[in-house]
């Protein structure tokens, strides 16, 4: 009953990223977001969840005080690339960078760019997409998770030039004319060097 007094309130406009730092209790409460962590495994729930809580670890690892209201929203994130096809952040301070898919992107996109990442994680919403390589080519559709290897993103063909590596649109099925809907399609995360 008490929390909506106690917490900051936060809304986020389509494509804007919202950092959290540890210990600072948080819940996503309408629309969709996707959460990204630094690899761990101490996750604490503090509710809103049929999971186990564990209170008094909970009381122990909060953050108590006033936080720094604005701050949050401008840093760690640096934008990196604004293209019609993505829109790019990295979090500067854990080496994870995150690119969100805009709707109606009718060329498609090369992912050869992320060659360089430690991890490429390409996440489709909804829609169906076709994944191209070389001559080999995938139907993929949203929602799902495509793990992909940095190392085939880095290919070359047998002349010596790099082979694409596009994510494409299908073109059946698309909603036009919906109230509401988000301005992008999928996302793709990765890791690289700080």
């Amino acid at each position: 009953v008490y929390a909506p007094i106690f917490l900051q309130h936060h809304t986020c406009q389509a494509g804007e990223v919202l950092p959290i730092p540890p210990g600072v209790p948080h819940a996503h409460l309408v629309g969709e977001a996707a959460e990204i962590m630094v690899s761990s495994d101490n996750v604490i729930r503090a509710g809103l969840t049929p999971k186990y809580i564990d209170r008094q670890a909970l009381v122990e690892a909060v953050v108590y005080g006033e936080g720094e209201r604005e701050r949050e929203r401008e840093t760690p994130l640096v934008a990196v690339s604004d293209t019609k096809s993505v829109l790019e952040y990295r979090m500067t301070d854990y080496g994870l960078g995150l690119g969100l898919i805009r709707r109606g992107v009718s060329d498609g996109m090369d992912l050869h760019r992320y060659s360089d990442a430690s991890g490429v994680i390409l996440s489709l919403f909804e829609g169906a997409y076709i994944l191209t390589e070389g001559e080999r080519s995938e139907r993929v559709e949203g929602p799902c998770h495509i793990y992909l290897d940095t190392k085939t993103l880095a290919l070359k063909g047998a002349a010596g030039e790099r082979e694409t590596l596009q994510l494409q649109p299908c073109t059946e099925g698309e909603r036009d004319g919906e109230e509401d809907v988000s301005p992008f399609v999928g996302m793709i995360s990765y890791g690289y060097s700080v």
